[in-house]
């Protein structure tokens, strides 16, 4: 988990100069870091459901897991991005 909060602090700090490596970087360290969590949730959800609804089970749970992964990167990487650009005319 430490490895993802470095690749989440990495999208954070993504401006228009050094846009595409470090974001780049930041989701590689970001999926690193919550593979094996997301891995260890699937398998326990899927694990706990009954036998007649083992197919929605991952589909709801991928669906979480997606949905999470997108708010997190929403919520930490707008405010950042959200700041005029020092070589923005005004």
């Amino acid at each position: 988990m430490a490895i993802a909060a470095v690749g989440y602090a990495m999208l954070a700090l993504v401006d228009s100069v050094a846009r595409l490596p470090v974001l780049v970087a930041g989701f590689i360290l970001f999926y690193i870091g919550t593979g094996p969590t997301i891995v260890l949730g699937t398998d326990l959800v899927v694990a706990s459901a009954p036998r007649v609804k083992a197919g929605a089970a991952p589909a709801l749970s991928e669906t979480s897991q997606e949905f999470g992964i997108a708010l997190g990167v929403a919520m930490l990487c707008s405010p950042p991005l959200a700041r005029p650009s020092p070589t923005a005319s005004t």
